[in-house]
């Protein structure tokens, strides 16, 4: 390209990525225009003819829910008042006599540093976090009184929250709910906080002249918040800036604020170097070119299409494939790839090439554990930085040489060199650890149709099934996860199997073998009352209705174990595949290798004064 009459070559790396930054209140609009947003905004503008952004195909939209909400906005309330030892200074006025002063003496003057002059911090018990600022004039505007000056208090983290969003006709709007200045105990704080700081002013002898209501201070924030915390219902981008759903668009301006800031210009330059740096290291790291299976001539895979391009032959479409963020295969005819999230049946198609997406496996830079609440580490301190939230104190110990753990507390972020001792209900401390490598382990190949009910320990938002994988491995205590429509829910115990169509199960192989086993049995029309009081005093676990019901997970390490937990059955069985099967009677006996099988031989306790 030509700048100043230069010609001016730009190298162009493999990769490449978007940053928007267009302000707190327009990048959710840009987001929205681009088919990047909540699914209702999405579906209101797919068939308005002037966002050709967002097309009528919704297998080509990410849907992000987050783009857009939770804006808010600092709230401020400005109060003037008067002394007499005070002299008005407007730095709009640009007075001779200051000019002059300025130019000739020194750069001296009122014009020597710049406006505001003053400022102070205050944080309540209620966790408000208020600024006050002081002005060398006033803002009972129009006013010829030189003796008045202003105090502003601006509130930082307001709980006010509303959403930009269009209309159907195409307009763009923000705050048609009026929600962004309402909330009544953020009016409470600043009408208790405005009176409390009139009363020092009085005291201290100066003259109340003037109060302007509560309104906003042009700081928004808040539109499309980031966090590594999978589970945080909030986040719009993770932790590196990067819009959740898109493989390579990042988020640089005060979006990304959670809440205020005391200085929100400074902290949106930083905002705008750290998500440079992020962009260089997305654009630097080292990606294996993307591989594909050998092409199955004349093969169809019915359905599953999220996406398609244009090739000239069925090779050209691996690369697309791996561009997209859901796509696992494609099947290729007649010059166009239809890009597929899921292997659906296959068929003998003429003039039709598939291949499945194979990718290199690398190992992950650190990251770290989920976080943990109400959690502190005694662990040796070696640093500490301010960050708004738990979930911001990750970079900063990843960044920090010889950072372990981190323990977020008051707004600030303690480093440490070592874990310490474990500290549980610890009241207001959120913790997290640094995950360096990955655990030796494998997941097993993948289930269909089947979810493994309860003992969930946690959950993580991911594409496919196979993504579960990592995000088990990196759960202290998951043994298993079943994925269904978007979500991995990680578990450590394998439950009772259930049919779930749609849903994806697997499992973490390790040396360690699996220490609980799972109870089943089947609950029958005929059972007397005397074996339904015992089932209660087993706290056993129903689901739904009909007649197979699951018991709840009992740990189990040898066949023994499980007589201890099941008086209230007839008979058992235990296997080597891990599982206790309970029964209520013994039906047809048939010789099976590796299969212990036992009879229970018990009475109910003695019931005084009771007939049947």
């Amino acid at each position: 390209y030509s700048f100043n009459g230069q010609l001016v070559t730009a190298t162009l790396s493999g990769r490449g990525s978007v940053i928007v930054a267009a302000g707190a209140v327009s990048t959710p609009k840009v987001l929205i225009q681009s088919g990047i947003g909540p699914q209702s905004q999405l579906n209101l503008l797919a068939s308005n003819a002037n966002f050709p952004g967002i097309t009528t195909n919704s297998t080509n939209w990410v849907v992000n829910n987050n783009v857009g909400n939770h804006l808010f906005d600092t709230i401020q309330v400005l109060t003037t008042f008067k002394h007499p030892t005070m002299k008005v200074f407007n730095h709009g006025s640009r007075p001779q006599a200051a000019i002059d002063q300025y130019v000739t003496q020194n750069h001296t003057g009122p014009w020597a540093s710049p406006d505001p002059v003053l400022v102070g911090y205050e944080y309540s018990s209620g966790g408000n976090q208020f600024q006050i600022t002081g002005f060398c004039h006033g803002f009972n505007f129009g006013s010829n009184d030189l003796t008045e000056f202003g105090v502003a208090v601006y509130l930082n983290n307001p709980r006010s929250r509303t959403k930009c969003e269009f209309k159907g006709d195409g307009t763009y709007h923000f705050n048609l709910d009026s929600n962004l200045y309402t909330n009544a105990d953020d009016v409470a704080a600043m009408d208790q906080f405005s009176s409390k700081l009139q009363m020092y002013m009085e005291q201290a002898g100066s003259t109340f002249v003037q109060r302007r209501g509560k309104d906003g201070a042009n700081h928004y924030g808040g539109t499309c918040i980031p966090s590594n915390d999978a589970s945080d219902a909030t986040r719009c981008a993770d932790g590196t800036f990067k819009v959740l759903g898109t493989s390579n668009i990042f988020v640089g301006d005060a979006s990304l604020m959670r809440e205020g800031t005391v200085n929100p210009y400074g902290f949106t330059m930083q905002i705008g170097r750290q998500a440079g740096l992020n962009v260089h290291k997305f654009l630097s790291s080292s990606v294996p070119p993307p591989t594909c299976s050998a092409i199955e001539e004349n093969t169809d895979y019915f359905g599953n299409d999220i996406g398609s391009s244009k090739r000239s032959t069925a090779a050209e479409c691996c690369r697309d494939c791996a561009a997209h963020p859901s796509c696992k295969l494609y099947v290729w005819f007649e010059g166009t790839c239809w890009l597929k999230s899921v292997a659906g049946p296959k068929s003998s198609q003429p003039g039709r090439r598939a291949a499945v997406l194979q990718t290199t496996s690398t190992p992950p830079p650190p990251t770290c554990s989920a976080i943990e609440d109400s959690t502190d580490y005694t662990g040796t301190d070696i640093g500490a930085v301010p960050r708004n939230s738990a979930d911001l104190c990750c970079a900063d110990c990843l960044a920090k040489a010889g950072c372990t753990v981190f323990v977020w507390y008051q707004g600030w972020c303690y480093l440490k060199a070592t874990t310490g001792t474990k500290v549980p209900n610890a009241a207001g401390r959120r913790a997290g650890l640094i995950v360096t490598t990955k655990p030796p382990t494998t997941c097993s190949s993948i289930e269909n149709d089947v979810d493994y009910y309860g003992n969930d320990i946690g959950r993580t938002q991911r594409s496919t099934a196979e993504s579960c994988c990592d995000d088990c491995k990196n759960f202290p205590g998951c043994k298993l996860f079943t994925f269904a429509w978007g979500t991995c829910w990680l578990k450590n115990v394998k439950g009772a199997a259930v049919a779930a169509p749609g849903a994806r199960a697997g499992f973490v192989n390790s040396n360690a073998a699996l220490t609980t086993y799972v109870l089943t049995f089947r609950y029958y029309h005929g059972l007397t009352n005397l074996a339904r009081t015992q089932l209660s005093r087993c706290d056993d676990l129903w689901r739904g209705g009909g007649e197979d019901r699951y018991l709840r997970n009992i740990p189990a390490v040898t066949v023994a174990d499980c007589c201890k937990s099941v008086y209230q059955r007839n008979t058992i069985s235990w296997t080597q595949d891990i599982t206790c099967y309970l029964k209520d009677e013994c039906g047809s006996t048939k010789t099976s290798a590796k299969v212990t099988p036992a009879r229970v031989h018990k009475c109910s306790a003695l019931e005084n004064g009771v007939d049947y």
